[in-house]
């Protein structure tokens, strides 16, 4: 019941350790169940203070007896219940905790699909990009390669063109040139005829 400081003595009662609460006038006085053990005794200033004492005092071992007394089978059956409902509440605790961490879990789910989604996207427009790019640029090489080609056929044809004009025009030169030696081979022979009938008349003349 006494703290052992000797200095700042703590004095306790616990409850089972009470055998008789009791006052006389302004006197109140505690008896321990331990026979050995010094009463506690002390004096209130008014009567009607132990008088309140005492009913706490009555009050509170009431409270302590109903505690020590088995409970009826109407208070079990109540404490069975209100056990139940507290497990039920746990339970459902348990699950409405269980089913926020599963939303939670998929709407992580759903956000990182979301965010794999859009790069993907991302990558997929990049990609077309790049191909529509790769596209224009190959068939820029195509129309390049054609146009050349073109060119080249033009070039040739120009080519064969002008061959074919100097070969006409060669051919043109050496019959100019072999019609103007025919026409001095003719205009000599035209000349030698007429020397020698000029010779011819002569000789007669002077017969």
């Amino acid at each position: 019941m006494f703290s052992h400081r000797r200095l700042t003595p703590k004095i306790g009662f616990p409850w089972s350790e009470i055998r008789n609460i009791s006052f006389s006038d302004k006197k109140f006085v505690i008896k321990p169940i331990d026979k050995k053990a010094p009463d506690f005794v002390f004096y209130a200033p008014r009567l009607r203070i132990n008088k309140r004492i005492l009913q706490l005092c009555m009050g509170n071992h009431d409270l302590y007896m109903r505690r020590r007394k088995p409970d009826t089978i109407e208070v079990q059956q109540m404490k069975a219940q209100a056990r139940e409902e507290k497990h039920q509440k746990q339970l459902e605790r348990q699950q409405l905790e269980t089913e926020k961490k599963r939303r939670e879990i998929v709407e992580k789910e759903k956000e990182q699909m979301l965010r794999e989604k859009e790069e993907l996207m991302l990558r997929l427009q990049d990609y077309e990009q790049k191909t529509k790019k790769a596209e224009k640029e190959l068939s820029d090489q195509i129309q390049r390669a054609l146009q050349l080609e073109e060119e080249r056929k033009r070039a040739q044809e120009e080519a064969e063109r002008l061959e074919a004009d100097r070969m006409a025009a060669l051919r043109a030169k050496e019959e100019l040139e072999q019609q103007a030696v025919d026409q001095m081979k003719s205009q000599e022979q035209l000349v030698g005829r007429d020397l020698g009938l000029s010779y011819r008349a002569g000789s007669s003349g002077t017969a």
